[in-house]
C-alpha cells in the first residue's frame, strides 16, 4: 500500500486531517474553546501534568519549549485557573506554539489579546496559588485516548485534532519543519 503525500495546506485543517487519518485522528472535547486572537494551533505537543499551583508550570514554561504546543492537564478543574498573565508572558517568552488547557484561565482580556493561539475549558476569577505547586512532564489520558510527545495537534475554530507524529509527516512531509517544534 503506497501513502499518498498531500498539499501542505490540508496538514493544517483539522477537517482535512480527520478525512485523511479517519478514526486514528484523535477530536478533542468541544468543550475547549479558543480564548486568544489566534485560533489556528499546528505543533508537535509537551505534556505537562499541574497540581496545587503554579508554581511548577512557571519553572516549566521557563524551558526549552520553543514551538511546541503545551498540554496543561489541569484534571479539567474548571473552579480554579492555572493558566493567567504570567503564564502567559513566559510561554511567550518561551515562544511556544500554543496552548491547550484541560482547566480554566483567568486574566482572561490579557489572554484575549494574545497571539499564542489558547484553547481552554472555561474561565474562572480564582487563581491557583503561584508559590506552590508541581509539575509533572509526561503523558495524559483524555476521552479520545493517550496523549503523549510522539504526537501533532492540528487546530482551528472548527475544533482540535491530535494524531500521531510519524502518520502526520508520512502524509505531509513538506511540514517536517515541525517536527522537533522548529519552524
Amino acid at each position: 500500500m503506497t501513502t499518498q503525500i498531500m498539499s501542505p495546506a490540508n496538514g493544517k485543517n483539522p477537517t482535512a486531517i480527520c478525512a485523511v487519518f479517519q478514526e486514528r485522528a484523535r477530536v478533542l472535547s468541544q468543550h475547549l474553546q479558543t480564548f486568544s486572537a489566534k485560533p489556528t494551533i499546528l505543533g508537535p505537543i509537551l505534556v505537562v501534568t499541574v497540581e496545587d499551583g503554579t508554581a511548577g508550570l512557571d519553572e516549566y514554561l521557563r524551558g526549552p519549549i520553543r514551538d511546541h504546543v503545551i498540554f496543561i492537564n489541569a484534571h479539567c478543574e474548571i473552579d480554579v485557573s492555572f493558566f493567567g498573565k504570567r503564564q502567559l508572558l513566559l510561554a511567550t517568552e518561551g515562544g511556544v506554539g500554543g496552548i491547550v488547557l484541560f482547566g480554566s484561565i483567568h486574566d482572561a482580556e490579557q489572554v484575549a489579546e494574545s497571539y499564542i493561539p489558547i484553547r481552554a475549558m472555561g474561565i474562572s476569577p480564582r487563581a491557583m496559588p503561584n508559590k506552590v505547586g508541581t509539575c509533572r512532564v509526561g503523558s495524559m489520558r483524555t476521552d479520545t485516548g493517550p496523549i503523549g510527545d510522539t504526537d501533532m495537534v492540528v487546530g482551528n475554530r472548527d475544533g482540535v485534532v491530535v494524531v500521531d507524529s510519524n502518520l502526520y509527516f508520512t502524509r505531509f512531509p513538506a511540514l517536517t519543519s515541525r517536527r522537533t517544534g522548529v519552524v
